[in-house]
Protein backbone atom coordinates (compact mmCIF):
# COMPACT_ATOMS: atom_id res chain seq x y z
CA UNK A 1 0.00 0.00 0.00
CA UNK A 2 3.06 2.23 0.61
CA UNK A 3 3.82 2.25 -3.04
CA UNK A 4 0.35 3.63 -3.90
CA UNK A 5 0.64 6.25 -1.41
CA UNK A 6 4.39 7.36 -2.48
CA UNK A 7 2.72 7.90 -6.08
CA UNK A 8 -0.83 10.09 -4.75
CA UNK A 9 -0.66 12.90 -6.91
CA UNK A 10 -0.91 16.13 -4.47
CA UNK A 11 -4.18 17.60 -5.84
CA UNK A 12 -5.98 13.91 -5.59
CA UNK A 13 -4.07 13.97 -1.19
CA UNK A 14 -5.80 17.76 -1.11
CA UNK A 15 -9.29 16.35 -2.77
CA UNK A 16 -9.36 13.46 -0.01
CA UNK A 17 -7.72 15.77 2.71
CA UNK A 18 -10.76 18.44 2.30
CA UNK A 19 -13.59 15.70 2.47
CA UNK A 20 -11.84 13.87 5.72
CA UNK A 21 -11.25 17.50 7.28
CA UNK A 22 -15.11 18.32 7.01
CA UNK A 23 -16.22 14.62 7.72
CA UNK A 24 -13.96 15.35 11.03
CA UNK A 25 -14.89 18.48 12.10
CA UNK A 26 -19.07 16.81 11.26
CA UNK A 27 -18.04 14.50 13.81
CA UNK A 28 -16.88 16.45 16.34
CA UNK A 29 -20.07 18.06 16.21
CA UNK A 30 -22.59 14.67 16.29
CA UNK A 31 -19.79 13.35 19.46
CA UNK A 32 -21.13 16.37 21.35
CA UNK A 33 -24.45 15.24 20.82
CA UNK A 34 -23.84 11.92 21.49
CA UNK A 35 -22.78 13.45 25.03
CA UNK A 36 -25.98 15.12 25.48
CA UNK A 37 -25.00 18.55 24.39
CA UNK A 38 -27.82 20.67 23.02
CA UNK A 39 -28.85 24.31 22.60
CA UNK A 40 -31.53 25.90 24.29
CA UNK A 41 -31.54 29.88 23.49
CA UNK A 42 -34.15 32.56 22.92
CA UNK A 43 -35.95 31.46 19.66
CA UNK A 44 -33.90 28.72 19.01
CA UNK A 45 -33.49 25.01 20.76
CA UNK A 46 -32.16 21.75 20.02
CA UNK A 47 -34.26 18.26 21.07
CA UNK A 48 -31.83 15.92 21.94
CA UNK A 49 -33.50 12.57 23.81
CA UNK A 50 -31.35 9.96 22.71
CA UNK A 51 -31.27 7.37 25.31
CA UNK A 52 -27.83 6.02 27.55
CA UNK A 53 -28.38 2.94 25.25
CA UNK A 54 -28.65 5.07 21.58
CA UNK A 55 -25.72 7.72 23.34
CA UNK A 56 -23.61 4.38 23.84
CA UNK A 57 -24.34 2.78 20.22
CA UNK A 58 -23.15 6.70 18.46
CA UNK A 59 -20.16 7.16 20.70
CA UNK A 60 -18.90 3.45 20.00
CA UNK A 61 -19.98 4.40 16.24
CA UNK A 62 -18.02 6.99 16.22
CA UNK A 63 -14.83 6.29 17.82
CA UNK A 64 -14.88 3.22 15.03
CA UNK A 65 -14.92 6.07 12.43
CA UNK A 66 -12.53 8.15 14.48
CA UNK A 67 -9.93 5.26 14.25
CA UNK A 68 -10.51 4.64 10.56
CA UNK A 69 -9.28 8.55 9.94
CA UNK A 70 -6.61 8.12 12.45
CA UNK A 71 -5.16 5.05 10.05
CA UNK A 72 -5.99 7.46 6.88
CA UNK A 73 -4.14 10.21 7.98
CA UNK A 74 -1.19 7.82 8.70
CA UNK A 75 -1.29 6.34 5.69
CA UNK A 76 -2.22 8.95 3.38
CA UNK A 77 0.40 11.66 5.22
CA UNK A 78 -2.27 14.08 5.69
CA UNK A 79 -2.17 16.89 7.79
CA UNK A 80 -4.31 19.21 10.41
CA UNK A 81 -5.89 21.88 9.43
CA UNK A 82 -6.29 24.30 12.33
CA UNK A 83 -9.85 26.45 12.02
CA UNK A 84 -9.34 29.71 13.90
CA UNK A 85 -12.21 30.27 15.98
CA UNK A 86 -11.55 34.21 15.61
CA UNK A 87 -11.87 34.24 12.05
CA UNK A 88 -14.90 31.98 12.10
CA UNK A 89 -16.69 34.57 14.78
CA UNK A 90 -15.76 37.49 12.60
CA UNK A 91 -16.91 35.87 9.60
CA UNK A 92 -20.05 34.77 11.11
CA UNK A 93 -20.79 38.20 12.55
CA UNK A 94 -20.53 40.11 9.29
CA UNK A 95 -22.82 37.18 7.47
CA UNK A 96 -25.36 38.02 10.26
CA UNK A 97 -24.90 41.82 9.30
CA UNK A 98 -26.33 41.31 5.73
CA UNK A 99 -28.95 39.23 7.41
CA UNK A 100 -30.06 41.84 9.37
CA UNK A 101 -30.58 44.09 6.43
CA UNK A 102 -33.53 42.18 5.65
CA UNK A 103 -35.50 44.03 8.53
CA UNK A 104 -35.54 47.27 7.10
CA UNK A 105 -38.95 48.46 6.47
CA UNK A 106 -38.53 48.97 2.97
CA UNK A 107 -37.75 44.82 2.72
CA UNK A 108 -40.32 43.85 4.93
CA UNK A 109 -43.42 45.96 3.15
CA UNK A 110 -41.54 42.82 -0.02
CA UNK A 111 -43.37 40.73 2.47
CA UNK A 112 -46.39 42.24 3.36
CA UNK A 113 -47.94 45.36 5.07
CA UNK A 114 -45.76 46.73 7.32
CA UNK A 115 -47.22 50.11 9.25
CA UNK A 116 -44.83 53.01 10.47
CA UNK A 117 -44.74 52.27 14.03
CA UNK A 118 -43.59 48.30 13.29
CA UNK A 119 -40.91 49.49 10.94
CA UNK A 120 -39.55 51.80 13.61
CA UNK A 121 -39.65 49.20 15.81
CA UNK A 122 -37.84 46.18 13.79
CA UNK A 123 -35.57 48.82 12.25
CA UNK A 124 -34.54 50.44 15.59
CA UNK A 125 -33.84 46.52 16.56
CA UNK A 126 -31.83 45.52 13.77
CA UNK A 127 -29.92 48.99 14.57
CA UNK A 128 -29.07 47.53 17.92
CA UNK A 129 -28.25 43.77 16.84
CA UNK A 130 -26.02 45.30 14.00
CA UNK A 131 -24.19 47.43 16.65
CA UNK A 132 -23.60 44.04 18.67
CA UNK A 133 -21.79 42.03 15.47
CA UNK A 134 -20.29 45.11 15.11
CA UNK A 135 -18.52 44.79 18.63
CA UNK A 136 -17.74 41.02 17.90
CA UNK A 137 -16.17 42.00 14.94
CA UNK A 138 -13.96 44.57 16.56
CA UNK A 139 -13.15 42.26 19.44
CA UNK A 140 -12.30 38.96 16.88
CA UNK A 141 -11.80 40.82 13.29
Amino acid sequence: MSEEIEGLDDNVRDYIFTLLYFLDKDLCELELYARGQRVDSLLYKQRNDFSEEERQKLLQDLAAMKLALIKAKEHLRLGKKVHDLRKVMSSKAFMLMVNMRELEGGKLRGYGPVDEHMADYVEKLAGELRAGLREIMAVTG
